[in-house]
This record gives structure tokens, C-alpha cells and sequence, in this order.
């Protein structure tokens, strides 16, 4: 995604190693792209924006999908089980025993890229999976009271 830059951007100035210039510069050019394109490109892959709720809730619907059982020849039971614990934990919604792929799925906000799916599923959903993977579910009173 290109971010667009100004004179209204935020400044960094940063001194870099020997030769670290001219690696970026055989980059940038490789890319099409100015040498600073090419550093907030490098960066934005190392520290990509945060998901928003809208986009956390349609990175969960495509995670579902994707580790449905039905659709993944019953690979990924668990990750599933994960994922939908996740939906109704975070946004309040019950999907076990429903068509997600069908109910859902046919919406095109919740197509997305596989590298964002990743990005996802590494920088949201993980952390949240390892923490709650083996904690028993919190009771609906509990949730309720949160």
C-alpha cells in the first residue's frame, strides 16, 4: 500500500551503516520507487497498521472460513473452534452450527488478502489464541458484566 508523503509528514532522521544507502538506493530502483518509498514500504511490512474492529471482525469471518472443518477436509478443528470462541468472546456473535462461508462469505468485505489474513492471524489473533487457548471460557454472566 503506498503511503502518501508531504511536507506535513512526520520526520526521522536516522544514520545508517556503511553501505546500507546503497543497498536501499539498488532496492528502491529494482521497485520503481524513491529510496524514502522504499524505506516506509520496508517499514509499514515490519510494523503494519493495526486492524480496526471492522477489519478484526472480517479478518475473523475469513479465518473461519478458511479453518472451517467442512471445507479443510477436517483439518484445523481446533483453530476453528479458536477462531469462532474468538468471534463470540470479541463481537458477541454465536456461529457454531452456521454456514459461515454462506452466510457471510458471499459479502466482499470479507474478502481479503492472504498477506493481511497473515498479518492477522500472527499479530491479533495469535497472541489472543496462546492467551486463551487452554483458559476455560468465561461465562455469558461474565461477559455480560465486562
Amino acid at each position: 500500500m503506498a503511503i502518501p508523503t508531504n511536507r506535513d509528514s512526520d520526520k526521522f532522521i536516522i544514520r545508517l551503516p556503511d553501505g546500507m544507502r546503497d543497498r536501499i538506493k539498488v532496492a528502491a530502483d529494482a521497485n520503481n520507487r524513491s529510496m524514502n518509498a522504499e524505506i516506509v514500504a520496508t517499514l509499514e511490512e515490519k510494523y503494519p497498521q493495526p486492524f480496526g474492529e471492522h477489519e478484526d471482525f472480517s479478518m475473523a469471518i475469513a479465518a473461519a472460513v478458511s479453518f472451517d472443518p467442512k471445507r479443510a477436509n477436517g483439518r484445523f478443528a481446533e483453530e476453528f473452534g479458536l477462531v469462532l470462541r474468538y468471534i463470540r468472546e470479541k463481537f458477541g456473535l454465536e456461529l457454531a452450527g452456521h454456514d459461515i462461508a454462506k452466510e457471510y462469505f458471499g459479502d466482499p468485505r470479507f474478502h481479503v488478502s492472504v498477506v493481511r489474513l497473515t498479518e492477522w492471524l500472527d499479530l491479533s489473533f495469535g497472541p489472543w489464541a496462546k492467551e486463551n487457548a487452554d483458559a476455560p471460557e468465561a461465562s455469558r454472566k461474565d461477559r455480560k458484566e465486562d
